[in-house]
């Protein structure tokens, strides 16, 4: 076959497959794809079947008669009306495989030349990159033993700084562990046998090694981070917030208190000391800062190294204000700063003070401001100064004690007492100190006395009563033309103020003594002549203790008993009782009016009357109370036998076995002691109720036990006219009558006032008294002793 004829054969196939091809629309998708990529491959192939056409023409032929179930079929379309002609196609697809075979291979080796070009850039890098040296272990060396005194101390710093801010922030400081801090300083380790950390902030290491060093060094220090007295609060987040009434400040929220919220200027901060409206804030750095937290502004700030104290008064009555901050600076000299004037007006080094508030007072502090005087030394003499204007009042002296009232000041030196006052700027001299054994101002007169005896100065010191002479006991009585009611060996007399006889009065049962402190409780005056009185006191020389305690115990008896027979039983120990003998003290009161003596038998002591105990669980609880010197009691109610047992629910109702209702437990015992009122508080009726409710909330008594406290004693302190009066708190009170509760309470507070009638304004010093937090289980108790 030549060249022509081959390629008119090539035509005409073409031209048949053409044909046989059509209609395209007719042809299923499978088809049609396979047959335009076999007419594409014979287009894009057509030189390929020129040159091969002969190979190509035999291929068909010996295909052909190989199989002849290859042929092509025919099929017709119902939709279009024609026929197709349908080839197979299982070569068609294995060349398709083979050609997905071949795409893949090419795919994958293309990957792995991608792999290996990576692999190389990346070894190439590392190969660029130096090898690192293997870490060579940390050297531990052992510091010297001089390096090692000046690590101890560098810890201990860094420890103090770790302590205060675990306290300002709230943690227990006593908690923190040995491991917490063993690396604080960096490089070094330190391990000390003794690790103590108390919950104020003190530290105290010992026998402390570093880096393995000989265990000999040491280190201490005192912080007072944390809050050391009831008073002081720290901050939380850096605040401080606290309640106040504007009396009484508290971390709690009270009724009729107002909310108060002071921000640290630094982390953490702590609230000192608080008085009045101002509180003394300490931030972490050591800066010190006066803030009126009631007018919401700071008034002073100090730096670290100072220590700054806040004192003051505020006079309701005559609403005046001395309000001043002693200052003392790093070389120990103090100085005064006043509030009011927002200067220093007395300079640093010229005198140092003797006083420390901690907390919160209301009126004058003891060694504080008394009557606006603030103490001041120079070295051991003592003297005073103006605390409205600052002026030099008295220079420091060789006086042993220096106590003012008003425009009085009582000096002592040595044995003897003296008397000054201080008005319209001159201090002047009424009696030195160089004659008298005691010298007391009694407002009408002054009272000296003198080898044992007594006698009377008019307020002036320059006119001596009674024609000069002393006797066992003096009571002048007030009055237009005064008087006075003497003790004249064992007669009474009444004498007038020049010491001329008024009236004898006769002599005095043989055995009877004055008793003890006649001077501060035996004289008493009114507005209204007809009350003018003057009373002594004196010991029952027929007192017979035995008839006494003969008479109670068959009293006693009789409380078991019900109704008539209950009646009948009392009647009984009537002939028990002798009125003359059952008690031990006599008062004999002259009424300088109608001239008339009348006698009282009294008790020197009175018992302690009215103890109540409130009990406040946190759960209802079953709560046995017994006392330590049963034997004491002479009343209770419930009946008290081996003991109290009550269920107590957190309200205070208490139910016994017997399902009775009581809201406290009940007793009264006999006094076993007697206080001397060398500190307390000189109250009048006139300011009894004032007194009586700022100082039971100063102790920590809520209202229902201030109420019902201030029910029972205030006609006393009215009745009384003039009384001296003191607190005996917890302690004390425990040291002479125990009381046992069981389960133990988390906070206990026994409050016993004390009250002894006295003539005249009297001199004493203040009693400091503190304030009760109130934690868990709570037990609180109240009475109180006459005299």
């Amino acid at each position: 076959m030549d060249k022509d004829e081959k390629k008119e054969l090539a035509e005409e196939e073409v031209l048949v497959d053409s044909e046989e091809k059509q209609p395209i629309s007719s042809l299923d998708e499978e088809t049609i794809t396979e047959d335009s990529t076999e007419t594409n491959e014979v287009n894009n192939q057509e030189k390929v079947y020129e040159e091969n056409i002969d190979e190509k023409i035999e291929m068909e032929k010996s295909n052909n008669d190989i199989d002849e179930d290859k042929e092509p079929t025919k099929e017709f379309d119902i939709v279009t009306g024609t026929t197709t002609v349908k080839e197979n196609n299982n070569d068609n697809k294995n060349k398709d495989k083979k050609k997905l075979f071949l795409i893949i291979g090419y795919v994958t080796l293309l990957l792995i030349v991608v792999l290996l070009i990576i692999l190389l850039i990346i070894n190439k890098d590392n190969d660029d990159k130096p090898v690192p040296e293997k870490p060579k272990e940390p050297e531990i060396t052992v510091p010297s033993d001089e390096e090692c005194q000046t690590l101890i101390k560098e810890y201990g710093n860094k420890l103090a700084l770790f302590v205060r801010d675990k306290i300002a922030s709230g943690h227990d400081a006593s908690l923190i562990k040995k491991e917490e801090v063993i690396n604080l300083l960096d490089g070094y380790e330190v391990k000390c046998e003794t690790f103590e950390i108390e919950d104020n902030g003190n530290i105290k290491l010992d026998k402390c090694s570093i880096n393995g060093s000989e265990a000999v060094y040491s280190y201490e220090k005192t912080y007072s981070a944390k809050p050391d007295t009831e008073y002081q609060l720290a901050s939380k987040d850096g605040k401080l917030v606290f309640y106040y009434d504007g009396w009484f400040l508290s971390d709690e929220k009270l009724t009729d208190y107002k909310k108060y919220t002071i921000k640290c200027e630094e982390e953490s901060c702590v609230l000192d000391k608080a008085y009045d409206y101002y509180a003394i804030i300490k931030e972490q750095s050591g800066k010190v800062i006066v803030y009126d937290f009631y007018n919401n502004k700071k008034v002073y700030t100090a730096l670290p190294g100072y220590d700054v104290n806040i004192i003051g008064k505020y006079d309701k009555d005559y609403n005046e204000e001395a309000y001043v901050l002693t200052i003392r600076n790093p070389e120990k000299e103090e100085a005064l700063y006043s509030l009011k004037q927002n200067k220093i007006v007395v300079e640093y080094g010229l005198y140092t003070y003797d006083w420390e508030i901690k907390g919160f007072c209301i009126d004058s502090c003891s060694n504080v401001i008394v009557e606006n005087y603030i103490n001041i030394y120079s070295g051991k003499k003592k003297g005073l100064i103006n605390a409205t204007d600052f002026s030099v009042v008295m220079e420091p002296t060789d006086y042993s004690d220096i106590t003012t009232y008003g425009e009085y000041i009582h000096v002592k030196k040595g044995d003897y007492e003296g008397l000054l006052r201080y008005t319209d700027g001159k201090l002047i001299t009424l009696v030195k100190p160089n004659k008298y054994q005691s010298v007391v101002y009694n407002e009408n007169h002054i009272l000296i006395k003198k080898s044992g005896k007594y006698g009377a100065l008019d307020i002036t010191g320059e006119k001596q009563y009674l024609n000069g002479k002393f006797y066992d006991a003096v009571v002048i009585a007030n009055y237009p033309n005064g008087g006075a009611l003497v003790l004249d060996g064992n007669t009474l007399k009444v004498l007038d103020l020049e010491g001329n006889l008024l009236n004898n009065l006769g002599k005095l049962p043989t055995g009877t003594k004055l008793y003890d402190d006649y001077v501060f409780s035996s004289g008493s005056y009114e507005d209204d002549e007809t009350g003018v009185n003057a009373w002594l006191k004196f010991t029952n020389p027929d007192y017979d203790e035995s008839i006494n305690d003969a008479y109670w115990e068959c009293t006693e008896a009789c409380e078991d008993l019900d109704g008539e027979a209950y009646e009948t039983c009392l009647e009984q120990c009537e002939p028990l009782y002798n009125d003359e003998k059952s008690h031990d003290c006599i008062e004999y009161n002259y009424n300088f009016y109608n001239e008339t003596l009348e006698k009282y038998l009294l008790e020197c002591e009175g018992d302690y009357a009215k103890p109540v105990l409130y009990l406040y669980p946190t759960l209802p609880t079953f709560i046995t109370v017994t006392f330590s010197n049963p034997e004491n009691l002479t009343t209770t109610y419930p009946k008290y036998e081996t003991g109290w047992k009550v269920l107590a629910s957190p309200n205070g109702d208490l139910y016994d076995s017997k399902n009775n209702y009581y809201y406290a437990l009940y007793w009264e015992e006999d006094n076993n002691h007697r206080v001397d009122f060398n500190e307390g508080f000189y109250v009048t009726k006139h300011n009894a109720i004032e007194f009586l409710e700022d100082k039971l909330t100063k102790i920590g008594l809520n209202d229902k036990e201030r109420n019902e406290f201030i029910m029972y004693w205030l006609p006393i302190l009215e009745k009384n006219g003039k009384s001296l009066v003191y607190f005996e708190l917890t302690e004390e009170r425990d040291l002479y009558s125990k009381i046992n509760i069981k389960p133990k309470p988390d906070s206990l507070l026994r409050v016993a006032i004390h009250i002894k009638k006295v003539d005249s304004y009297t001199k004493i010093k203040e009693q400091h008294l503190p304030t009760f937090k109130r934690k868990g289980f709570t037990a609180i108790e109240w009475g109180g002793v006459l005299y």
